[in-house]
């Protein structure tokens, strides 16, 4: 194979690989501008609670943290909405898709959020609490 067919390979592949990450990114991108869809549901308080109402009833707000800023509503909004009597005295487990999950006290639910993404941000809190695909709180 002669020198100039090997380049031409070689920038074949190149071409290849960075098409395909491109994709890639630009899913990425789509994912993360999608809006909230009527099916996305959250269980909170073993109440399957729709992320578009949630949205909807609460009020957002950004939390700025040495990662960046974050804009979601408070987790504290989604436990009253799901009607937890005296939400003070009890513990949160909030449980990801993928089965990670971290107990939290009420004052770290007051402030930390949850993004449209179902991302958790606790602002006060390291960042083995912050948790993505968020599908279940638990009530303690």
């Amino acid at each position: 194979m002669e020198i100039a067919e090997k380049v031409a390979v070689i920038l074949a592949v190149l071409l290849l690989l960075v098409g395909a990450a491109s994709s890639f990114h630009l899913q990425q991108i789509q994912k993360e501008n999608e809006p909230l869809l009527e099916g996305d549901i959250i269980t909170v308080n073993g109440k399957d609670m729709s992320m578009v109402k949630l949205f909807e009833a609460c009020t957002q707000r950004e939390v700025e943290t040495v990662k960046g800023n974050y804009t979601g509503v408070p987790l504290a909004c989604l436990i009253n909405e799901s009607g937890v009597a005296e939400p003070e005295t009890h513990d949160y487990t909030i449980r990801a898709a993928d089965g990670y999950e971290k107990t939290v006290q009420w004052d770290d639910m007051l402030n930390g959020i949850i993004t449209e993404d179902r991302y958790t941000v606790f602002p006060t809190l390291p960042r083995a609490y912050w948790m993505h695909d968020v599908v279940e709180i638990e009530v303690k």
